[in-house]
């Protein structure tokens, strides 16, 4: 039986979703809180909406796929915790009671698997109290990290295990979106990156110098660090953050190519969600999804010869190019919200 799942977190979605037997070809809408289940027919149902973005989200997505329940809702009402067999909480500064304040709630003697994950790039950890920190992840019954080094560095901290376990990614939704066309004959579109803790622009402009390439800034968020910079001036589009499924949609689908150079050490959900289209990307070493599914792209985050002989490669040589995308697509999977699903069932329950 699928766990009943809850993330303790505001609402940021839906209260509903549509759901579909992939043999009888019926379709319904229920409460998000409820369980897609099993039809009289036997099958798992499908949920077609909504499509929940990456990363830690969408977990809510990975139990509903199970055919179990996945919700969001912040509080430590105690009949309410306990309908569900797990309460995560994404540990942060800004949050930095949550994990007591559920415990406390629950008690020791509870059935419900308080789980706790901290996805801060590790280079913001001078912004957590490690005295608190500890004192709090302490009280999960689980730990856990998005990326190794990370995972590493917290079980050397606390002196336990912390397993690996991305939060997921809905490929399966993703590779059914269909691509935006665009016309054949004009230049490559690169979509780069923009991480809103650091200014990262600087070697995506000099990196791809000299490429006969478009080039768009996304998910920028103001206010733009570097002052003096004015970025438009760089970049053929400078485009602001905006609803997931639309960012999908009518940006990234229409990319050639995507980069994410990002100098600090993180998962990289975002390149996760252009594997899955199929879209190449050039990535940072410090990025663990980069290395994982295209060591071949990924370079030094400031190397900006590096950067701009693997772009060139990928832009201008198709046989290479067809193969980063279909290494992409397969290996996105590894990313999936059943993989990462499965990953945090052999944690919790062996």
């Amino acid at each position: 039986m699928v766990p009943r799942y809850l993330l303790f977190s505001e609402p940021v979605i839906p209260d509903f979703m549509e759901i579909h037997c992939p043999s009888c070809g019926g379709r319904w809408k229920i409460a998000s809180d409820s369980a897609p289940g099993v039809c009289k027919c036997g099958e798992t149902f499908i949920v077609d909406m909504p499509i929940i973005q990456s990363g830690l989200y969408c977990w809510t997505q990975a139990f509903r796929e199970r055919g179990g329940v996945g919700e969001q809702y912040p509080t430590i009402e105690r009949d309410y915790l306990e309908k569900y067999d797990i309460v995560h909480v994404n540990y942060t500064p800004g949050h930095p009671n949550y994990i007591e304040s559920i415990r406390n709630a629950l008690g020791d003697k509870t059935s419900v698997k308080l789980v706790a994950n901290v996805d801060y790039a590790m280079s913001m950890w001078e912004t957590l109290n490690p005295f608190n920190m500890k004192r709090q992840l302490n009280m999960a019954d689980l730990v856990f990290h998005v990326e190794s080094m990370g995972a590493h560095a917290l079980g050397r901290f606390l002196g336990r295990y912390v397993p690996i376990i991305p939060h997921p990614v809905d490929t399966r939704h993703i590779k059914q979106m269909p691509r935006s066309s665009r016309d054949p004959h004009a230049k490559p579109l690169v979509t780069c990156q923009w991480h809103r803790y650091g200014g990262t622009w600087s070697s995506y402009y000099f990196g791809t110098l000299g490429l006969n390439c478009v080039k768009f800034l996304t998910s920028f968020t103001p206010p733009n660090p570097q002052k003096l910079v004015n970025l438009e001036t760089l970049f053929e589009r400078v485009i602001p953050a905006m609803p997931y499924e639309q960012y999908l949609q009518t940006v990234l689908s229409m990319a050639t190519a995507n980069m994410d150079l990002a100098p600090d050490i993180t998962y990289g959900r975002g390149i996760v969600d252009a594997a899955a289209f199929g879209i190449p990307t050039v990535g940072s070493e410090s990025v663990e999804a980069s290395r994982v599914i295209w060591p071949e792209l990924t370079v030094p985050a400031f190397n900006h010869s590096a950067v701009h002989e693997t772009t060139k490669k990928l832009l201008t040589d198709k046989e290479f190019y067809d193969k980063m995308a279909t290494q992409g697509r397969d290996r996105s999977e590894l990313y999936s919200c059943e993989s990462s699903y499965y990953k945090m069932m052999e944690a919790l329950y062996g």
